[in-house]
C-alpha cells in the first residue's frame, strides 16, 4: 500500500508472505478477523467465557508483567482455538518489577528473565510481548516518568531472547521511535540473529520511520548469507505495523501518512482493549478506519481478508499449545 511519491525500496521477495493471492483474490477469507494485540486478561474472570462467543476468530493476548503470565497461560490452555499467548515485561513495569516479590541473594533487576524463558519454552507458539520503550508515560502513584535505563535494559534483554528463540515480538513504542531505530541499527552492525517478525503495535510514529525500518530489512536481506534459510536462526526479521481504533483513531492524519508507506502485506489489526465484550466492535471499527484512510481503494471485507492472511504469516496458522509444566504457576 505504498502510494507516496517516493516509495520505500521493494521488500526482499523471499520475505513476502507466499499467499498466492492478491487483495482482490483474498475474499476467500471473508469475515475472518485476527486481533493482533489485546489485554483481556485484565477483564473480570467471569467475563472470560465470552471469548468463545466472539466473532473475532483469533486474539493475541498480551502478558505485560510476571503476575499476568499465569493467567495468560491458563486462558491459552482453555481456549487454544481462540487465544495466541504472548509473554513479556511492558516498559511501564520495568522499574516496578525490577525487584522480585521475595528477593534472594544475587538476583538482579532482570530476575524475571529466566521465568519468561520458561513460559516461552512451555508455550512454543507464544510470542514475546508486550515489550518496548515509552518516553512520556508516568507512574500513577509518583507522577514521575518511568525510568528510561530500566526500560532499555528490559527491552534489550527480551529482544535478544526473542532472537535466540526465533519468536515474533510485539513492541510498544511511544515517542521513542528514534531510540528504537538507533537500537536496531546498532544491532544490525553485529547481530547474526533476530526475532522472526517485529510488530510495532498501535503504531504512532512517522512515515519516515516506517521507511527506515523497511529499508533496514532490505539491507539485512542483502547482507544475509546464502545458507541462512537452511538453519534455524532468523537473520532477516519482517517488520509489521499494527493499527487500532482506540489509538490511531485519535490521530487520523498522522496515521494516514504512515499507512501509505506500509505494504499491505505488513499491516495488522488490533483492539488493544482490556474488556472481552468490546473486542468485536473495536475490530470492526479499525477495519472501517483502514478502509477510510488507505490510499488504495479497499472494502472492509478486503481489509479483513488481507490482514487475516498477514496475521497467519506473523503468528503462524496453528493453534497455541501450552503444556502443563509443573514448575510454572498457573
Amino acid at each position: 500500500m505504498s502510494q507516496s511519491s517516493s516509495p520505500p525500496s521493494p521488500l526482499p521477495t523471499h520475505d513476502r508472505p507466499d499467499t498466492g493471492q492478491s487483495v482482490e483474490d483474498a475474499t476467500a477469507q471473508i469475515g475472518a478477523l485476527y486481533d493482533a494485540h489485546c489485554h483481556i486478561v485484565d477483564d473480570a474472570p467471569e467475563q472470560y467465557p465470552l471469548v468463545d462467543e466472539l466473532q473475532t476468530r483469533r486474539l493475541c493476548l498480551m502478558g505485560t508483567r510476571p503476575r499476568d503470565w499465569p493467567a495468560v497461560r491458563r486462558l491459552a490452555q482453555q481456549y487454544p482455538h481462540k487465544i495466541q499467548p504472548a509473554f513479556g515485561l511492558h516498559p511501564w513495569y520495568a522499574e516496578q518489577d525490577a525487584s522480585p516479590p521475595a528477593p534472594r541473594s544475587g538476583e538482579s533487576g532482570l530476575w524475571w528473565l529466566p521465568m519468561l524463558r520458561a513460559y516461552l519454552a512451555d508455550c512454543p507458539e507464544a510470542i514475546v510481548g508486550e515489550i518496548g520503550l515509552d518516553k512520556v508515560a508516568r507512574d500513577k502513584e509518583t507522577g514521575e516518568r518511568y525510568d528510561q535505563t530500566r526500560q532499555q535494559e528490559a527491552f534489550a534483554a527480551q529482544f535478544e531472547l526473542a532472537a535466540e528463540l526465533a519468536r515474533p515480538v510485539s513492541i510498544h513504542c511511544v515517542q521513542h521511535q528514534g531510540a528504537l531505530v538507533d537500537y536496531l541499527l546498532e544491532r544490525a552492525r553485529h547481530a547474526t540473529r533476530w526475532p522472526t517478525h517485529i510488530m510495532l503495535h498501535s503504531y504512532t510514529g512517522s512515515a519516515d520511520t516506517v521507511k527506515r525500518l523497511l529499508r533496514l530489512e532490505t539491507q539485512l536481506a542483502r547482507a544475509s548469507p546464502q545458507h541462512a534459510a537452511e538453519d534455524r536462526v532468523c537473520r532477516v526479521p519482517r517488520f509489521y505495523f499494527s493499527i487500532s481504533a482506540v489509538i490511531n483513531g485519535r490521530c487520523r492524519r498522522k496515521t494516514q501518512l504512515w499507512l501509505r508507506e506500509v505494504p499491505m502485506e505488513r499491516l495488522l489489526l488490533e483492539s488493544d482493549i482490556h474488556e472481552v465484550g468490546q473486542v468485536d466492535a473495536l475490530m470492526e471499527q479499525v477495519c472501517q478506519l483502514v478502509s477510510e484512510l488507505a490510499s488504495t481503494s479497499l472494502t472492509i471485507e478486503q481489509v479483513k481478508a488481507r490482514t487475516w492472511q498477514n496475521a497467519q504469516t506473523f503468528f503462524g496458522p496453528s493453534t497455541a499449545t501450552c503444556h502443563r509444566h509443573k514448575g510454572l504457576p498457573g
